[in-house]
C-alpha cells in the first residue's frame, strides 16, 4: 500500500458522531496497527506538508514529533521526525541546485 493510507494513523484523526444530542468520541486507531512508515509514506506527509506550510513545513512536523513524544507515542513521534528531516533535505537540495531560491534564512 501507498501512503495515503498510513496519513490518518500518522494523524491520529479523532472523528466525532452525534448521538441524542451527545458528542462522544470514537477514535480511529489501534495500539497493534504498525505505524512504521515506509519511504513513499515519508515522502508523502513531507509533500503535504510542504504544500500547506511552505518554508514552515519542517517545524510543523517537528512540532507532531515533539507532541507525539510528549504523549509517549514513540512511533509516531519517530514517523514525524523522519518527515521533517525529509522536509530539510529536499529544502537543502533545493538552495543548493538554484542559487536564486536562497533566501537570507538560508545563508
Amino acid at each position: 500500500m501507498g501512503a495515503y493510507p498510513l496519513a490518518p494513523i500518522l494523524l491520529f484523526q479523532v472523528s466525532i458522531e452525534e448521538t441524542n444530542g451527545n458528542a462522544p468520541m470514537s477514535l480511529n486507531w489501534h495500539p497493534d496497527v504498525d505505524t512504521t512508515p515506509t519511504p513513499t509514506d515519508v515522502e508523502f506527509m513531507a509533500l503535504t506538508l510542504e504544500g500547506r506550510h511552505g518554508v514552515y513545513a519542517a517545524e510543523v512536523a517537528d512540532f507532531f514529533a515533539d507532541l507525539r513524544g510528549a504523549e509517549g507515542d514513540a512511533g509516531r513521534s519517530w514517523a514525524w521526525a523522519g518527515v521533517a528531516a525529509l522536509v530539510r533535505q529536499r529544502l537543502d537540495r533545493r538552495v543548493h541546485s538554484n542559487p536564486a531560491e536562497r533566501s537570507e534564512e538560508h545563508v
